[in-house]
């Protein structure tokens, strides 16, 4: 059995500390855990993701279809990564945005969050969390 999980967020929003958590609480219940972090313009907002394979794993990224939960700390960058998973993915996505640098750098607006949740929507299970 394994569990794939992304969570995918902005520089500065503990992506990696919530990767970090998750992985410790699955090895102190005796579970085989592998990470992978992807964090390239962090420091200056940019996207962050983190992979977290919990199970009889041995890469750290796992197949897009095999992903079986998102946690999205900034709902644009969930709505971003939805295309890549497979329909089954669960997406828990934080109602707080923090706009992602690649979003004021063309000069554009966010989005009315009720629109990111329904696009999500369309091809996965969404579960809105209050987080920040």
């Amino acid at each position: 059995m394994e569990t794939n999980i992304l969570i995918v967020g902005v520089g500065g929003q503990g992506v990696i500390t919530v990767g970090r958590l998750i992985s410790m609480a699955a090895i102190m219940a005796s579970h085989n855990v592998v990470m992978s972090e992807l964090h390239g313009l962090a420091q200056r907002g940019g996207s962050v993701s983190v992979n977290v394979r919990v199970g009889d794993v041995m890469s750290p990224i796992p197949e897009a279809s095999a992903i079986d939960c998102v946690i999205a700390l900034e709902p644009m960058e969930g709505l971003r990564y939805s295309p890549m998973t497979g329909k089954e993915a669960v997406f828990l996505v934080n109602l707080h945005p923090m706009t992602p640098i690649s979003l004021s750098m063309q000069g554009k607006e966010y989005p009315p969050m009720q629109e990111i949740l329904d696009e999500i929507e369309r091809d996965h299970t969404v579960i809105p969390v209050d987080a920040s």
